[in-house]
């Protein structure tokens, strides 16, 4: 006898209501996932993604309405069920990879007792392997020094970094479902194939469901068993990768498959203007003081640049490789601890922030 659905979702439709207006963001919506499968559910900005996301984990704001349908999480119905009962759902039955890790971190607490805190939701007390264990989660979505990250504030931390510590969080509760929404948005394409693979693993082992949710279809296609693609909250197609990428009779996953950037190259022309470089970066290096310890972490090494007027330059690297400290190095946001910048002919290496100010009309983020 086969095992029941772990997520159900029947004729869902969901809407929203603000100034006496009330838009449709999903529309009789059906799909199930089983234990230890990997679902998709791929669409372009406003499609209704991330509502069904919220919607399963009982998270939807105030100004939205289930308008009909059922949401089945291991057979409890979200659409029905108390706060009380979707409380005992998240976590230790569903974990959520939020897309923003700056919207969902705390900035004023470390990341070790962050990670801590889901752990002891999800046991209910403290316990003596409690700082072992924020180590180990640290260590499987593959932080280096452990330590010293669980020691840190999600402001020293890159972007791909703090990604990774929400996966952390996610597994803490070690739950039956992990809905990833966007969970590689912030990460360079090998941390994000480590991340991708160690959340299969994860579902290989321990016949863990994965619920992924993101526009890039190319990864959809890669990853998962089976996908669900989404237009203006309706349901256009639910196919294998296979079917998608060998014939699909749909127009708009046509169109999603030609936009891909992994199956569509591009060349732009060159349209430097002029020989003068506008930015440039004459061996550049930028080291910070550790937490706790009389030493230093060294971000950027030697990094010499220049760009032209005209001209798209791209900076390359693995999460932690140097490029946004390059960056706010390059906006006057950071001082470097040796090399020189200068911008427009003007050597801006030391500018105060009033010294700056002129300039910001120039060079933005």
């Amino acid at each position: 006898m086969s095992q029941p659905a772990l997520i159900e979702v029947r004729d869902l439709s969901v809407s929203y209501h603000f100034a006496g207006q009330r838009t449709e963001a999903v529309r009789q919506l059906s799909f199930s996932l089983n234990q230890g499968e990997t679902l998709a559910i791929v669409g372009e900005s406003g499609s209704g993604k991330s509502t069904l996301a919220n919607a399963l984990l009982g998270l939807l704001p105030g100004n939205a309405r289930i308008d009909q349908g059922q949401l089945l999480v291991a057979g409890v119905d979200v659409a029905q069920a108390n706060e009380q009962a979707r409380r005992q759902l998240r976590g230790r039955t569903v974990g959520l990879v939020p897309q923003d890790p700056m919207v969902s971190l705390n900035p004023t607490l470390r990341i070790g007792r962050q990670i801590a805190e889901a752990l002891l939701l999800a046991r209910g007390r403290r316990y003596p392997g409690l700082d072992a264990d924020v180590l180990e989660l640290l260590t499987q979505v593959g932080l280096d020094d452990p330590a010293l990250r669980a020691r840190q504030y999600p402001h020293e931390l890159s972007g791909g970094m703090r990604q990774r510590v929400l996966i952390a969080i996610a597994l803490a509760g070690d739950p039956r479902l992990i809905i990833a929404d966007e969970p590689t948005s912030a990460l360079d394409v090998t941390v994000q194939r480590r991340i991708l693979d160690h959340l299969q693993r994860l579902v290989a082992e321990r016949s863990i469901s994965l619920l992924i949710i993101t526009h890039d279809l190319g990864m959809a296609c890669d990853r998962a068993d089976r996908l669900l693609v989404m237009k203006h909250g309706e349901l256009v197609e639910h196919a294998s990768p296979r079917q998608v990428l060998w014939g699909t009779p749909q127009p708009y996953t046509r169109d999603l498959l030609a936009a891909a950037p992994a199956f569509v190259p591009r060349q732009r022309p060159n349209t430097a203007l002029g020989e003068t470089p506008l930015l440039r970066l004459s061996n550049v290096g930028k080291r910070f003081a550790l937490p706790g310890k009389d030493a230093h972490f060294t971000a950027l090494h030697d990094l010499s640049l220049e760009v032209k007027a005209g001209q798209t330059l791209a900076i390359v690297g693995e999460s932690g490789s140097g490029k946004s400290t390059a960056l706010r190095i390059a906006l006057g946001l950071e001082t470097p601890s040796q090399g020189r910048v200068e911008f427009a002919g003007q050597d801006v290496t030391h500018y105060s922030w009033r010294q700056f100010r002129p300039l910001r009309r120039r060079i933005q983020l």
